[in-house]
């Protein structure tokens, strides 16, 4: 280790190598990396937003429930705008 450190401080040629050696690892792992860490982020969220939106969904429908709505018209709201009314549907 102290000889290689010698030679590195006679000789310039030695850190340019050693920047070389270097650079494609540090571009290696940033490269896939990165895309590690946003795919595992992503899902995160993904599964974060997918837990809160559950439980808002069943507050409301609780609270439905408590207005004294009937399960037909909990369904009925809780599928408005999820795609094509079902008298459309043919």
């Amino acid at each position: 280790m102290f000889l290689l450190a010698q030679v590195q401080q006679v000789d310039g040629s030695m850190r340019i190598l050693d920047k070389l050696v270097t650079m494609p690892t540090i571009l290696f792992v940033l490269i896939f990396g990165g895309w590690i860490v946003t795919a595992v982020v992503q899902s995160i969220t993904s599964n974060w937003r997918k837990a809160k939106e559950s439980e808002h969904l069943a507050v409301l429908k609780q609270q439905m429930l408590d207005r004294g709505l009937s399960p037909q018209d909990i369904e009925r709201i809780c599928n408005a705008g999820k795609g094509k009314p079902p008298h459309l549907m043919t």
